[in-house]
């Protein structure tokens, strides 16, 4: 009887014979470790995204505050005002945010800075604005995103604020001149 190297003699009670990957093995925990690598990009991407998405959100409800105006105060929750608007009542807000932003924003607006602007935090997409834009509304710039969009030598602006998971308007300007024309 012949002993092969790395093969255990038969019929002598060596043990277990643990047998190393083959191809195919090697293979499949190669495919369970790439998988598990795309996951973690895609997961990372998501949450990513998820500042993005809430703040098309919170951009498209003020949108809808200022076309059907609904309960009082719906669009003072929408938006944040300046510091200098906190001591009048509701009511003189949310007047001076409809006269304000009426102009400023139209769900085709949206749609053109969804498909053609530029989203990140604050600092990245405003940084000579960051720091007057977050002391005007007594919050971090750290924690806004904004969005940015240039056409026919406009600038449209829009600042939100993410605070324990409600994102409120801090400025909003020439977002509907970003419609397309047709």
């Amino acid at each position: 009887m012949s002993i092969e190297r790395g093969a255990a003699p038969q019929g002598h009670g060596s043990g277990p014979r643990y047998a190393r990957p083959g191809k195919v093995g090697r293979a499949w925990v190669i495919a369970a470790a790439a998988a598990l690598v795309v996951g973690a990009i895609a997961l990372g991407c998501w949450k990513l995204g998820e500042g993005k998405r809430q703040s098309f959100r919170a951009l498209a409800h003020l949108e809808q505050c200022l076309v059907a105006p609904g309960a009082a105060g719906a669009l003072d929750k929408a938006v944040l005002v300046p510091l200098g608007r906190t001591e009048q009542t509701v009511w003189e807000r949310e007047d001076f945010l409809r006269k304000a932003l009426r102009d400023e924003i139209s769900s085709e607006g949206i749609a053109a800075i969804k498909r053609e602007g530029t989203f990140g935090p604050l600092r990245e997409i405003f940084p000579a604005e960051a720091e007057k834009w977050g002391a005007l509304f007594g919050v971090k710039p750290e924690d806004c995103f904004a969005m940015r969009m240039e056409r026919k030598g406009l600038r449209a602006e829009v600042v939100v604020l993410a605070e324990g998971g409600v994102y409120r308007v801090l400025r909003c300007n020439n977002v509907k001149q970003m419609a397309d024309e047709g």
